[in-house]
């Protein structure tokens, strides 16, 4: 067992935690329980400063005497009710159709990511419409790009009463790690499950070799831009990873291989709700250029134009 008497800074922390977490989810099989995983390597390395502690209850959304007695291992671990959502029975044809303009919009309640408690449609309702951007998760370069690009599209539409909510499908204690470290100036909140994803009928289609194909040009395309010299697919990913500082974990990618071969990919969609809940605007990747609109997000000038035409 390694030994750690003094408290790691934050730069080791983010090392640490990616490292204890990968090698505990391999201890575990994979299983997905990351909250378990994570403070099982805290554990292992006698990680219990008190200040230390707090911050990890903070960026796993835990309480601090049940994070500090787990650290200490003197706490029951976590059961497994983490789980993936290819561990449900959710066949792809079982989805909705896109929600259209003019329909109401589904209500939710997700774990909020940088900020504290839950976050739900009810929030916004007689108080501001909201644009709701929802996501793949982390491991994807392109929404990890997208997601920063929403915090100067929410300055733009603040400014004309419009609210912005990101919903990414990943952990929530994934998700703060990473955002404490790379703080994003846009609400987000996790959705693992998809949930929202399916209520709001954003399709999930088969990973067919011409999408394949143009999923993997866009990452071509993207390098070139970043003058990025790695050619394959591999490469490229990985240079964009470590561009972004975000370290993938073994255990995370399998998940996400297996949720693909099982249901096919994740598109993402963007839906401008007014403040009465009604579905004013929608945007669904792919859905208006075919495969060339893959990886493709709308601009601040375009999500401007379509909150413009109800909030005038």
């Amino acid at each position: 067992m390694i030994s750690r008497a003094a408290p790691l800074g934050g730069g080791e922390l983010r090392h640490e935690a990616a490292g204890l977490h990968h090698r505990a989810a391999r201890r575990r099989g994979g299983v997905a329980c990351r909250i378990a995983s994570f403070l099982e390597g805290l554990r292992v390395v006698g990680y219990h400063e008190p200040d230390q502690v707090a911050l990890i209850a903070r960026v796993t959304g835990g309480d601090p005497s049940r994070v500090a007695s787990m650290a200490s291992g003197t706490a029951a671990p976590f059961d497994a009710s983490y789980r993936l959502s290819k561990e449900r029975d959710m066949p792809a044809s079982s989805l909705r159709p896109p929600i259209a303009p003019g329909e109401l919009a589904p209500d939710f309640v997700l774990p909020a990511v940088n900020q504290n408690g839950n976050v739900t449609l009810a929030d916004y309702r007689g108080r501001a419409p909201v644009l709701l951007a929802m996501m793949r998760g982390l491991y994807c370069a392109f929404c990890r790009r997208h997601i920063a690009q929403l915090s100067t599209t929410r300055q733009k539409l603040r400014a004309i009463g419009v609210e912005t909510l990101a919903i990414v499908a990943m952990q929530p204690e994934r998700l703060r790690l990473y955002y404490h470290y790379r703080p994003v100036a846009v609400p987000l909140a996790a959705d693992p499950e998809l949930t929202t994803h399916r209520a709001y009928g954003v399709p999930s289609p088969a990973l067919t070799p011409d999408i394949l194909q143009a999923v993997e040009s866009r990452h071509i395309e993207l390098a070139r831009e970043l003058k990025i010299p790695a050619t394959s697919l591999a490469g490229i990913k990985d240079v964009l990873c470590q561009k972004d500082g975000f370290v993938p974990v073994e255990a995370e990618l399998k998940d996400r291989r297996d949720w693909s071969d099982r249901y096919g990919g994740q598109l993402i969609g963007q839906f401008l709700v007014d403040r009465e809940g009604i579905v004013r605007w929608v945007n669904i990747e792919g859905a208006k250029d075919g495969l060339a609109g893959l990886e493709k997000f709308p601009s601040d000038e375009e999500f401007m134009a379509a909150a413009q035409q109800f909030v005038n």
